[in-house]
């Protein structure tokens, strides 16, 4: 669904159609964070999302990725926002989809340590977790 939330998302604020979605403030990458991070110019981001997505990558896989992502914010003063259903906090491995689903742990005690490297904990509630580097 993430192309088509970011077409209406181009017509609605920008007026921009599909054809010239390209010429967008903003890039949809929807693949493996592993598999972007050498195709991003960090020059240009300030802001990375994340939505209903860290429960699904294994913690071990993650942490490269999360330290290119802080390390590259940082340098451009960036924002890094993580968000699921406010109510799903934590996540635990298993929960509410197996083992191979739903892989790592998501919870307070990874949320204090991403905290704990920013700059400012923008907001904070349940899943929900906006930081500025």
């Amino acid at each position: 669904g993430a192309t088509e939330w970011i077409t209406r998302t181009a017509e609605h604020f920008f007026g921009i159609v599909d054809a010239d979605r390209d010429a967008l403030p903003l890039k949809l990458m929807n693949a493996p964070a592993h598999e972007v991070l050498d195709k991003i110019d960090w020059d240009s981001v300030d802001t990375v999302v994340m939505v209903e997505s860290l429960e699904h990558i294994l913690a071990e896989d993650f942490a490269p990725v999360y330290e290119a992502i802080r390390d590259n914010l940082r340098r451009n003063s960036g924002r890094f926002i993580v968000t699921n259903w406010i109510d799903y906090h934590p996540i635990d491995v298993g929960w509410y989809a197996a083992t191979d689903v739903h892989c790592r742990l998501v919870d307070d005690a990874l949320y204090n340590a991403w905290s704990k490297d920013a700059q400012t904990v923008v907001f904070r509630s349940g899943s929900h977790l906006v930081l500025d580097y």
